[in-house]
C-alpha cells in the first residue's frame, strides 16, 4: 500500500503535470484547486504553494504570486504573516487575531515554512513552535491562554527562545 502523498508532494505533482515555464497566478490557482479538492479547508494557499515550488527551483512570477496570495488572505479572511518571525512575541499577537477558519490553513502554511530549506533557522523554529500553538488552539481554544503561559515558561521554551 503507497502512502498518502502529502501536501508538499501534491503540489510538487501538480506542477509537474501543469508542464508550465514559471509559476504565477493562472499556475497557483489550478494548483490551489487540486489541493481543495483533495485536502479541503486545510489546503495551503498561494504563498505556501510558491514557497513549495521555489525549492523545487520553479522560477515565480513574483508580483502575480503576492497579488494571489493578498486575494486569498482576503477571501478567506486569514491573517497576514509576517515575511519573517523576529520574535516569538511576533507569534503571540498573531495568536490573539487569530480566527477558527484561518487557523488550519495558517498551520499547514507554517508546517510548510518548517520544513523549508530557505528558511533561516530561526524563521524554522518559530514557525514550528507556532503551528503547534494552532493544533492546540484548535485541540481546544479554551485553555489555549493558560497554556501557552505554561508552555512560555517551560524550560525547553526558554532554552530554545529566551524569555
Amino acid at each position: 500500500m503507497q502512502k498518502p502523498l502529502t501536501q508538499s508532494e501534491f503540489i510538487v505533482q501538480c506542477w509537474t503535470e501543469l508542464e508550465a515555464v514559471s509559476a504565477g497566478a493562472e499556475e497557483l490557482k489550478r494548483i490551489s484547486q487540486a489541493l481543495q479538492k483533495r485536502f479541503g479547508t486545510g489546503a495551503a494557499g498561494p504563498a505556501a504553494i510558491a514557497r513549495v515550488l521555489a525549492d523545487e527551483g520553479v522560477p515565480l512570477r513574483h508580483p502575480e504570486i503576492l497579488d494571489s496570495d493578498a486575494s486569498w488572505r482576503e477571501e478567506q479572511n486569514v491573517p497576514v504573516l509576517p515575511q519573517t518571525f523576529e520574535t516569538i512575541d511576533d507569534a503571540v499577537i498573531l495568536m490573539g487575531n487569530i480566527r477558527k477558519p484561518a487557523a488550519l490553513s495558517l498551520q499547514n502554511e507554517l508546517e510548510l515554512i518548517a520544513k523549508s530549506p530557505t528558511a533561516n533557522g530561526k524563521t524554522r523554529a518559530i514557525a514550528s513552535e507556532v503551528a503547534n500553538w494552532l493544533r492546540i488552539w484548535l485541540q481546544n481554544p479554551a485553555i489555549f491562554e493558560d497554556w501557552l503561559e505554561l508552555r512560555r515558561n517551560s524550560p525547553e521554551f526558554l532554552q530554545r527562545f529566551g524569555s
